[in-house]
């Protein structure tokens, strides 16, 4: 036998990579044959995937000898087919899946496929009750009236979503969860203004604008949030490729709805109640597909709802949580169970006789003020040159005061000796563990520097006691 040694590997070109492997043969043959020979198999990237290398051909060339090609392993030459699945991965997902997007994105894109579907069916039922409203179809309608009537309403839906996206825009970063999923229920009111078009045909354009206003407002909130998602999937930098394939499986869920609401509508015909009916199956299941496609998405920015997850978390039992389990515990719909927002404020108004000069001296250094006003509210007003770090460590002193005046039952008639002394304490102890909290945080993924909560209207300055005499 001839004993061969390890591959030797050349550098790629191209798309082609190349490998040799040396053999040396034994002294008795080297009359015989050459004493080495290089065996050369050139490799094909994937068309999806490009770790994956399809074997091509193999070249084997040997001293004083010509190369020669050996041919391909049938089990081999498979590979090189384009199997159904291929064509689908290759036309829907980006290149690189799974590998270069995120794990939670394919459920996405299933259950997001899902709410196209249903609806563009609903949609196609809106539509064709607007047309008969209009008397397409009728000998008598006018094309021309009807030709205004709906350009009007698009006009006049499209200048309300200008109008809301000023508004609510801003907002979808801190929660594209819930928005998203808000903006999905606010859509399927559009179409029951227009199923009702039919019924009062000389009120067209008010009922037709109606449900325009409902699904371009819809708009200002499912899009913004639709490309948070896609930048939290895009792991690989390639948020264009990720982009582009979600074009794909629209355009695949729209095409499959529109045939599925023609289907409807030939056999609703002109039963209004039937279209009723099946509009609001649609429509229940599409906000039900919209649901499912957000809820296990495991997003690694910071906003109330999960930095409330993890300090509670980690002022309780030390620990940090991963994205993946404070998606399974963070209530993006009504809120988390435990929220602290009611006893938490950022931003908010100061009240004088809550602030002391040993409050004031405590948190000279800082970059925020804290202190608990006449209800036991935790108030944070932070100074105009704060960062993200101290918004994390002004929440994390929060949670484990609140902590501590929940344990100990302490309240603003045990006066306000104890309560510094709580502040005190939880502003060491914050300190101390604000570089442990923020190492781990990044470790697991976390983006700290994008802290999503609204800081509030008011910040504050501390004068300097000498200025302020000499003044």
């Amino acid at each position: 036998m001839i004993p061969c040694f390890l591959p030797l590997t050349i550098p790629n070109h191209g798309h082609i990579r190349r490998s040799a492997r040396v053999c040396a043969l034994p002294p008795s043959s080297q009359n015989v044959i050459s004493q080495r020979k290089f065996e050369i198999t050139e490799y094909k990237k994937s068309t999806n995937d490009e770790s994956m290398l399809i074997p091509v051909k193999t070249f084997v060339v040997s001293e004083n000898a010509q190369a020669d090609i050996r041919s391909i392993n049938p089990s081999q030459q498979e590979q090189n087919r384009f199997q159904p699945f291929d064509i689908i991965q290759y036309l829907i997902l980006p290149r690189g899946y799974p590998a270069s997007v995120s794990p939670d994105y394919i459920q996405f894109v299933v259950w997001n496929v899902l709410r196209h579907i249903t609806a563009s069916s609903y949609a196609v039922l809106g539509t064709s009750q607007m047309l008969k409203a209009l008397g397409v179809g009728s000998a008598t309608a006018s094309n021309l009236s009807a030709t205004l009537n709906w350009v009007l309403k698009d006009g006049l839906g499209l200048s309300s979503k200008l109008l809301l996206a000023s508004q609510f825009a801003p907002l979808v970063d801190r929660n594209p969860k819930r928005f998203r999923l808000l903006g999905d229920f606010v859509m399927t009111v559009g179409p029951i203004m227009e199923l009702l078009t039919p019924l009062f045909p000389a009120h067209f354009l008010l009922f037709a604008s109606l449900g325009t206003l409902f699904k371009k407002g819809a708009d200002v909130a499912t899009g913004p949030a639709y490309r948070v998602f896609l930048n939290h999937f895009a792991i690989s930098k390639n948020i264009g490729d990720v982009s582009s394939r979600a074009e794909s499986q629209i355009v695949i869920g729209n095409l499959v709805g529109t045939g599925l609401g023609i289907g409807i509508s030939f056999l609703v015909k002109d039963n209004l109640e039937q279209a009723f009916e099946a509009y609001g199956v649609l429509a229940v299941l599409h906000v039900l597909c919209t649901y499912f496609s957000v809820k296990d998405i495991a997003l690694r920015t910071l906003n109330w709802n999960r930095l409330d997850v993890l300090l509670g978390q980690f002022v309780k039992e030390g620990t940090i949580l991963t994205t993946t389990q404070v998606c399974q515990r963070e209530g993006f719909v009504m809120g988390n169970k435990d929220s602290t927002r009611k006893r938490i404020a950022l931003g908010s108004e100061a009240n004088a006789g809550s602030i002391s000069y040993e409050l004031v001296t405590l948190f000279r250094t800082e970059r925020y003020f804290l202190f608990v006003d006449d209800h036991d509210i935790i108030r944070i007003i932070f100074k105009p040159n704060r960062t993200n770090q101290d918004i994390l460590l002004s929440l994390l002193q929060a949670h484990k005061l609140l902590q501590y005046l929940t344990e100990s039952q302490t309240s603003r008639t045990v006066g306000s000796g104890s309560e510094l002394h709580f502040i005190r304490e939880t502003l060491q102890w914050a300190t101390e563990r604000i570089d442990l909290l923020t190492s781990g945080l990044q470790s697991l993924g976390w983006e700290i520097e994008k802290i999503l909560v609204d800081t509030g209207k008011y910040v504050y300055q501390i004068d300097d006691p000498i200025s302020a005499r000499s003044n």
